[in-house]
């Protein structure tokens, strides 16, 4: 077999899922060498509209909810009889203030880097609504290099088979869209 030269690759597209889309973003604002980044269930802001959202369309359906009662009453008794160290819902995450995020979203625009952000079910604590994300970002010019879609019925690490297959078709199409041709 002839040796092959290893080809240079001078330009990456990252994909993170939840905190790996968090060191994706962060990532790409400190390697000049990123130029695309598909951030699933990344940083989010509530909105206004997002708490709107939220009474609306969360509360009443878990109020009626006989399972959702049961399943909170349980998590009340497990709280108070010190049988979980971390309460249910908490995250370890954090993100960085809405206005620093702002900053650095528009410093990767700048560069040119192209950004795809995907949201899910999963992500229904602070991000619940289609346009959210050009409700959080209102100061941000996106000058067409940032995109976004809320898949609301998805679970967070996409259990299902259908739903992989759409994450797959988006990003697939993303990529296809945003990077083939001459210029890129």
């Amino acid at each position: 077999m002839p040796f092959r030269r290893p080809r240079h690759i001078e330009r990456f597209v990252l994909f993170g899922l939840c905190s790996g889309a968090d060191d994706s973003f962060h990532t790409a604002l400190t390697d000049s060498r990123v130029c695309g980044a598909l951030l699933m269930d990344g940083c989010g802001y509530r909105t206004n509209r997002y708490y709107i959202h939220r009474f609306a369309g969360y509360y009443p359906r878990r109020l009626a909810s006989a399972g959702k009662w049961r399943a909170f009453l349980s998590k009340q008794k497990a709280a108070s009889d010190g049988s979980s160290t971390l309460r249910s819902g908490n995250d370890i995450r954090e993100f960085p203030g809405r206005d620093q995020a702002a900053v650095d979203l528009q410093r990767l625009i700048d560069r040119g880097v192209l950004l795809r952000f995907l949201y899910t079910g999963g992500a229904e604590g602070y991000y619940n609504y289609a346009s959210q994300f050009e409700d959080m970002f209102f100061d941000v010019q996106f000058r067409d290099r940032v995109s976004w879609q809320l898949y609301s019925q998805m679970d967070h690490v996409a259990f299902l088979c259908e739903d992989r297959a759409a994450l797959v078709s988006d990003m697939v199409g993303w990529v296809r869209d945003s990077f083939d041709g001459p210029r890129r």
